[in-house]
């Protein structure tokens, strides 16, 4: 019986990995994983790329994280996440080279292992092989994981070791061995080093943990039980305090290590933001129809209580509380940047399956109806489907998914055309770039002022090149905006766009012609 279990098991996993591998494929990633920062917040990718770029190109030690904009008096350092993911694809570009797609697989491998410690939560609790898949996988047609899964920012790495960390506590309060407690914890320290949001199923479950050991339900009271989870935050408040003094030291006001709260804002603010996270960032998250689904999901167990399992309602509770205080301490960011919806898509899987668990205790039989299974199957489809034409229009405008898709309307379509168009018309030769200035005799530490690029690393990650773009110097415009870089150390000045050579104050820059790349102007200053 053991062995025809353990076989069934393994049929299953086998399935799993099989259905994950052609999700990749659905989503287009064969195409995309060796691509450099592009499309949605290529800002953000960029700044990535930098620091790790930095740390292959000047064997920097491990806490001295460089970017490659210049700031005030040309000073380069500043510190966003805990950069042992920057560091170890660094060291790996130094073994296989400097491509940006072992970045990208490195970051979907640890997603594939987090998704992997999901699917192993609900088929423990479920002691079904199918939901177990169907839920997991239903994770995945999150059009925010479908993108972020297979790119730069941390985001999803974090999210990605939290659910390895779920997998280890669940399992240690399922037999309370001390041992699985330390793994969990040590995936949750890693994954709030890179982001401290990461720590809400963390910190949902420190009520629950407190009250088995004082209830006596963990019998074997080592003082690792007490201590570890203490242990977790005490080192990330350490590491974002002297995150914080070291950027006071060096480069400020670059990454945010605050909060942003709807307080700050006025009425009118405070109504547009809710109204673009409602129509623009939610879709992104989950579209409404599953979101809704969810919130009725976890009304039916509230209704329901008495015959939940109540660690797994309390703890879809305490998670629900945190993730509206998050959405209110961090809400000047949601007019735009979804990627902080990440580390909240924890919660979805934990209230459905915390639904599925009730179900299955109200009637054992619910499960195995068949025609559940068929409608699930069907509604997996349709939201994998929904995901890969979301994720593949950010690549690729022509795609044949995209362009014969009846999601997208004409309105979304244009906007993706007209975003790819331009890209190649200006930043997409600057990917390619290095090799010709070397040849010119530009060296990497050689500054330049790279125009037109309002965001920090984006063109300087593309050419792997030191120096100053649209970003910062506020207080400087036009022609003293130049004269401070070039006092600064400033040899040469690139323009990307050719429309902005009719500038007035730029024409004095302009005499000296060096080198043209494609649609790149490069003058000698």
């Amino acid at each position: 019986m053991i062995k025809r279990l353990s076989l069934r098991n393994l049929q299953s996993d086998i399935c799993f990995i099989i259905s994950i591998v052609a999700i990749f494929f659905i989503y287009g990633y064969n195409h995309t994983t060796k691509l450099g920062s592009y499309s949605v917040h290529q800002w953000r990718q960029s700044d990535c790329l930098s620091i790790t770029s930095n740390y292959y190109e000047e064997d920097l030690n491990f806490l001295e994280t460089k970017i490659n904009w210049c700031g005030k008096h040309g000073v380069r350092n500043v510190i966003s996440e805990f950069p042992i993911i920057y560091f170890f694809v660094a060291k790996l570009w130094k073994i296989f080279g400097k491509e940006p797609g072992i970045y990208r697989l490195m970051n979907l491998i640890i997603f594939s292992f987090g998704l992997f410690a999901l699917y192993k939560i609900c088929q423990k609790l479920l002691l079904s092989n199918f939901w177990a898949i169907i839920l997991t996988l239903f994770l995945f047609t999150s059009p925010l994981l479908a993108y972020y899964a297979n790119n730069f920012i941390m985001n999803t790495t974090a999210f990605s070791l939290v659910l390895i960390g779920l997998y280890f506590n669940i399992y240690y309060y399922k037999n309370t061995k001390v041992k699985y407690l330390l793994y969990g914890n040590l995936f949750y320290l890693i994954a709030a080093l890179l982001k401290v949001t990461a720590l809400l199923s963390f910190t949902g479950l420190l009520p629950i943990h407190y009250y088995l050991l004082f209830r006596k339900r963990v019998t074997n009271k080592k003082i690792a039980h007490y201590c570890s989870p203490i242990i977790v935050l005490i080192l990330v408040f350490s590491w974002y305090y002297y995150a914080h003094q070291y950027n006071q030291s060096n480069l400020q006001g670059i990454f945010l290590q605050g909060i942003l709260p709807f307080w700050d804002l006025n009425f009118l603010q405070f109504k547009n933001i809710l109204i673009l996270l409602y129509h623009n960032l939610l879709p992104n998250y989950f579209s409404h129809g599953v979101f809704f689904f969810i919130i009725l999901a976890f009304i039916y167990s509230a209704l329901n209580f008495k015959k939940t399992n109540k660690l797994l309602f309390v703890l879809c509770l305490n998670c629900i509380i945190g993730s509206i205080s998050y959405i209110l301490l961090f809400f000047q960011v949601f007019n735009v940047h979804d990627y902080y919806l990440i580390n909240l898509l924890v919660v979805p899987p934990i209230i459905i399956l915390q639904f599925f668990v009730l179900l299955k205790r109200i009637n054992s039989e619910i499960l195995n109806s068949k025609s559940l299974k068929a409608i699930s199957l069907i509604v997996l489809v349709a939201l994998i489907y929904n995901a890969a034409v979301l994720t593949r229009v950010k690549y690729k405008s022509h795609d044949r998914m995209v362009k014969y898709s009846f999601i997208l309307d004409n309105q979304a379509k244009n906007h993706w055309s007209s975003y790819h168009w331009k890209y190649k018309n200006t930043f997409k030769k600057l990917e390619t770039i290095e090799p010709y200035l070397r040849e010119l005799g530009i060296n990497r530490h050689d500054k330049v002022i790279s125009m037109p690029d309002y965001s920090i690393n984006i063109t300087l990650s593309l050419m792997n090149q030191i120096g100053f773009t649209d970003f910062g110097f506020n207080e400087l415009k036009g022609e003293e905006r130049i004269e401070h870089f070039i006092d600064l150390g400033a040899k040469y000045l690139i323009i990307n766009d050719s429309t902005l050579k009719k500038e007035k104050y730029l024409k004095p820059y302009l005499q000296n012609h060096f080198g043209q790349y494609e649609n790149i102007d490069i003058y000698q200053l």
